[in-house]
């Protein structure tokens, strides 16, 4: 009995110290002796009669960092309470010889009051403590408590939340609604020592999804998981998987709206998503036990591409089920280090409803999936099931008629009839490396004939048959003889002549006689019936081919404009081949009329050239002299098109001009001349005084030659527009039917100039004579210009000082290059030039001495 009492003794304090650890007193008992803190503030504290409690308010939600500075030889549990006495967290600090820094922990928590608990853990009376409560307002921070369904945090979508568990059996929940069908991405922060689990449910507490994140030394980045989800609200749990008390976790609720993209729980036929064709739609696998249903439908008979994306690792199971649930094709995606592009399978099928499934075939769990059910609506594809002559597919003769194997043991079966004794031609195309039985039956099930289509690496062309029918129905089996499966097909069962090609035809389009249409690669005897319509329309011509294999129809008039011809041929024994649509041209365009053209040859802004008399939609082409292009006009409206040029030419020219008649070919070429452009006038003055108008040329003036003998330059003319100046020979200009001179050629270096309204006023400094001495000695006169002495270039000579004449008034002197000027067509140099220092000079009567001395 008493070791009882000791075992229940034991008991009760081990109940007693958990009950410590888990529970704080309530706030009654402390609320008045809480000390209150502030935020983001260090303070020191004791313990109190082994407790010491302290209060502090958050202004809003967000995230708390409470922490301790650890002790070498104390050590305190500490406890997060809210008002009402609830623990939220709490630790004890580290001790010992080794500790340094603080113990710290993240929680997020809504606006309100809260407490910290402080009781020793060993020898916490000891030592004071220090500690500090650091605050980040937040509305994407985890707020506690949030461990239940009820609970769970709302969080909006595409916006990161920041969370930690508080301890290893801690639930954190939180609540999110989609506005629309979209994909969700469940996206959580890997770490390299802690793992999560993620689960998401729907609000009726149905598990859609769930995972843990990826953990270890290389663990980085983020874990993402897909569901594609109908517009709800969701929830999101996480818990620890491993080592994951308060490790900060970072998560994200992606959302991309989409109507095409799979929508959980689709897992049966009876919950299969509906898809409409030719559209795109994504998914994915959420293990690899999921199977995910689409259903749709096809509003006519035609055919079916089941379209899939493939992938490096990972590979899908697709099926095609009809509404009975039968299977009626099925294939699983490549995979491999050299997959890309879609897997594409065809089927052709009757209109109705139809299932697509999608499941795991190899490591497809997580791995988005693309597909697209692709329909060609129409008459002339297969259709599934056709596998016995009883479910035959019924055809008409003269029509292609286009179908798949589904597999290697697929037989596809069609019926025709022939109504009277008929020769039918079956032409079917060959494909390298492709072949397929061919089989005809008549009536009663019996062969007629069977063989197989060609399929060497270099075959083409078209395996063709032809069989004389007596009147009955008869059946065209279509079966593999080598590698035929899930490789498209098409044929035809013909009774009509084989249609012309177009290189069979030439159509020449005359103008001023007959038109007329030839035809070769005949057989003798073939008939040609040429037309004015793909149906119907007037018979233009019928001719039949000689021996030679050829016709010439003659034809008065096919039109003046392009258009077509439908040609047949009929051969013996078969009926009047489709028509045949051969392209012509129009007749030559009658030729453009100079005096339709009018041309302007502008200055300084574009050209134009506008061309009258035009009818609807004719277009006019402008070459210049070597036959290059050069302007193209748009199609004429109201009669007229224009064409703008940059530079026709400054000069007076030609260009040719042609025009292009609507429906019709290009006329020849019209000679098209333009005058010179008009250069603009510009006002001259000479020293001030009225003068006659000069021209402004490439930016230059040019004034009339007479300016010579009002500025009394001396000049000589040569005839031809040439001058010589001052012993210069100078070309003038030209300008409606006036001679006239570049104003700086004038008297280079003498003749400067002033604007005035309109133009300009060019001054001419005439020199003025001296009397020159060289040392004392009478010397060539020279000029004074702008107030400085010029002597005759003699001067070097005279003074024995070297030079070298460059030409152009260009000297080297003492190895100096000095520019004469040209005076009276002689050549002088300042004064000063002749040798700098060297030279000096004394007034003498009427000019000056120069004394050289070195």
């Amino acid at each position: 009995m008493g070791s009882k009492r000791k075992i229940i003794a034991a008991f009760l304090v081990i109940f007693l110290l958990a009950g410590n650890l888990l529970m704080t007193k309530p706030v009654s008992a402390y609320g008045e002796t809480a000390t209150q803190i502030s935020l983001n503030k260090e303070y020191e504290g004791t313990l109190v009669n082994g407790d010491r409690y302290y209060t502090f308010n958050l202004p809003s939600d967000g995230e708390i960092t409470y922490s301790v500075q650890r002790n070498v030889s104390s050590s305190w549990y500490v406890y997060l309470t809210d008002a009402n006495g609830n623990t939220i967290d709490y630790f004890s600090t580290p001790y010992g010889t080794t500790v340094t820094g603080k113990e710290q922990r993240e929680v997020g928590l809504p606006k309100g009051t809260y407490y910290l608990h402080f009781s020793s853990y060993t020898n916490g009376s000891a030592s004071p403590f220090k500690f500090q409560v650091d605050f980040s307002a937040g509305n994407t921070f985890e707020n506690e408590f949030n461990n239940t369904f009820e609970q769970a945090n709302p969080i909006n979508i595409n916006t990161v939340y920041n969370g930690a568990l508080q301890t290893s059996s801690d639930e954190d929940y939180f609540v999110f609604t989609t506005p629309e069908d979209g994909n969700v991405t469940l996206s959580m922060n890997r770490n390299t020592t802690a793992s999560w689990y993620v689960y998401l449910y729907s609000e009726a507490g149905q598990t859609y999804k769930y995972f843990n994140t990826g953990y270890g030394t290389t663990a980085t980045g983020l874990e993402e998981k897909q569901v594609g989800l109908p517009k709800g609200t969701y929830i999101v749990r996480v818990d620890n998987y491993t080592d994951t008390a308060d490790i900060n976790y970072q998560l994200q609720v992606k959302f991309s709206a989409s109507s095409q993209h799979e929508r959980e729980n689709n897992d049966t036929l009876e919950t299969a998503n509906l898809i409409d064709v030719n559209k795109s739609y994504k998914g994915v696998l959420q293990e690899t036990s999921d199977d995910d249903y689409f259903a749709f439908t096809l509003p006519n008979d035609g055919n079916v591409t089941l379209s899939v994306n493939r992938d490096k690792k990972a590979s899908w199971y697709v099926y095609i089920y009809s509404a009975d649930g039968s299977i009626s094709k099925y294939f699983h995606t490549e995979y491999g280090t050299l997959a890309t592009g879609t897997d594409e399978k065809q089927i052709g099928l009757p209109k109705g409803t139809y299932y697509v499934k999608i499941e795991n075939y190899n490591e497809s769990k997580d791995i988005p999936y693309e597909f697209q059910v692709k329909f060609n609506a129409g008459n002339y594809y297969e259709k599934e099931s056709n596998d016995s002559l009883e479910t035959a597919n019924p055809i008409n003769l003269n029509a292609v008629y286009k179908g798949t194997l589904q597999n290697s043991s697929d037989d596809d079966n069609y019926a025709f009839t022939v109504s009277t004794i008929q020769q039918v031609r079956f032409s079917m195309p060959r494909v390298p490396g492709v072949s397929r039985y061919i089989y005809l039956y008549d009536e009663n099930g019996g062969y007629v004939d069977y063989f197989h289509t060609e399929y060497g690496a270099t075959t083409t062309g078209n395996e063709e048959k032809v069989y004389s029918l007596d009147p009955g129905t008869y059946y065209i089996t279509v079966a593999n003889y080598s590698n035929a499966a899930d490789t498209p097909y098409e044929f035809a069962l013909w009774t009509a002549s084989p249609m012309l090609s177009q290189e069979q035809v030439t159509v020449t389009n005359n103008t001023g006689k007959a038109d007329s249409v030839n035809v070769e690669g005949l057989g003798s005897g073939d008939i040609v019936k040429i037309y004015n319509a793909a149906s119907g329309g007037t018979h233009l011509a019928t001719a039949t081919a000689s021996s030679t294999g050829t016709i010439v129809a003659n034809i008065n008039q096919i039109g003046q404009k392009a258009g077509k011809l439908y040609i047949t041929v009929t051969k013996a024994g078969w009926t009047e081949s489709n028509r045949l649509a051969v392209d012509f041209t129009g007749e030559q365009s009658t030729p453009l009329v100079a005096s339709q053209v009018v041309t302007e040859n502008n200055t300084g802004k574009p050209d134009l050239m506008t061309i009258k008399n035009l009818g609807a939609n004719d277009v006019v082409k402008v070459y210049d002299g070597t036959g290059k292009l050069i302007g193209v006009s748009m199609p004429a409206t109201n009669g007229q098109a224009a064409i703008a040029f940059v530079q026709l030419g400054a000069a007076a020219g030609k260009v040719y001009a042609t025009v292009t008649r609507d429906g019709m070919t290009e006329s020849t070429k019209t000679t098209i001349s333009f005058v010179a452009e008009a250069l603009p006038t510009v006002k001259i003055q000479l020293n001030g005084k009225t003068f006659t108008d000069g021209y402004l040329k490439d930016d230059a003036v040019y004034v009339h030659w007479q300016a010579l003998s009002t500025f009394k330059i001396p000049h000589t003319y040569k005839g031809n527009g040439v001058f010589v100046i001052e012993g210069r020979t100078v070309n003038a200009e030209i300008i409606n039917g006036g001679i006239y001179i570049r104003w700086s050629l004038l008297s280079p270096g003498n003749v400067t100039y002033k604007a005035i309204a309109g133009g300009y006023n060019f001054i001419y400094a005439i020199p003025t004579p001296i009397k020159v001495q060289l040392n004392g000695q009478n010397f060539t006169g020279g000029f004074t210009k702008n107030g400085s002495a010029y002597v005759h270039w003699k001067a070097l000579d005279t003074f024995k000082i070297p030079y070298t004449f460059k030409g152009n008034g260009y000297f080297t002197i003492e190895g100096r290059t000095v520019k004469a000027v040209s005076i009276n067509g002689g050549l002088y140099i300042h004064w000063n030039q002749l040798s700098p220092g060297n030279v000096t000079y004394k007034a003498i009567t009427g000019g000056y001495n120069f004394i050289y001395s070195k």
